[in-house]
């Protein structure tokens, strides 16, 4: 009510649409009531939508064209698995998980009423877009990355596949710091539903800041690309010779 006509609220079908006439010139967007979507493809299109400082205009039978990005956008869902993220620390969405209880019907007609008509500029819609708009924020950066809730972090668990999951989990179950991307495919493929590729096992562990890439080195005569998955500080500071030494002993007894 407080953004008139720059308010645009859309559903299912606009998320993965690949016109959008229905959020152009917007400053907010409401995707109302989102589903799971198994793939990345919808995530993507979020991601650059809200992340596009231009946006390109498609319009059926009309040819592109480009206006300023502006619009902030809040998405609704009862999925707990709605949105893709690859992990916990996605910068652009920030997530709560609603648990305070209803409040009655009764506050709602009150609150109605003092809102006025639809379409109308009334004195309670005023008084709300005051009192929001001069709400202390304290030390906010609205250019910072969004925080990391527990609401998120569930999210990102939910949604994230097979190799990722198992990916997270490697610190806990692993028995050794490091490890080659082809021995990490091996083991994720002796028990995986779906096999991957050292390609696919390479992305996901560089999805994952708390884990450490060496440059290519040589172990027992072969260039190698290891990953710390434990022990960061100590790896990082290793020399060749002393990471070389760790994976020939380990792997002797840790094939």
């Amino acid at each position: 009510r407080m953004y008139g006509e720059n308010f645009a609220e859309v559903g299912q079908q606009d998320a993965e649409s690949t016109f959008n006439a229905t959020v152009v010139n917007k400053h907010f967007v409401m995707f109302d009531e989102l589903s799971r979507h198994e793939s990345r493809s919808r995530a993507d299109t979020l991601k650059k939508m809200i992340s596009e400082e231009t946006m390109v205009v498609r319009i059926k039978h009309v040819s592109e064209y480009h206006v300023p990005a502006c619009a902030h956008y809040y998405l609704t869902s009862n999925d707990p698995a709605v949105l893709y993220l690859a992990n916990a620390d996605e910068r652009r969405y920030f997530i709560h998980h609603a648990t305070e209880e209803k409040l009655p019907q009764s506050f709602f007609t009150a609150f109605g009423k003092w809102m006025g008509e639809s379409g109308q500029a009334t004195p309670g819609i005023n008084a709300l877009h005051h009192y929001l708009l001069h709400l202390p924020l304290g030390n906010f950066c609205h250019t910072a990355q969004a925080p990391t809730t527990e609401s998120k972090r569930e999210m990102a668990e939910a949604s994230e596949t097979e190799l990722n999951a198992w990916v997270r989990a490697l610190p806990d179950v692993a028995p050794r710091d490091l490890y080659a991307v082809g021995e990490l495919t091996r083991l994720f493929n002796e028990n995986a539903v779906r096999k991957a590729t050292p390609v696919a096992v390479g992305m996901a562990l560089k999805a994952r800041p708390q884990y450490y890439r060496f440059p290519p080195m040589k172990v027992s005569g072969i260039v190698e690309r290891l990953w710390a998955l434990r022990n960061l500080e100590r790896w990082q500071k290793a020399t060749n010779a002393e990471v070389t030494k760790y994976i020939e002993t380990e792997r002797a007894k840790y094939p």
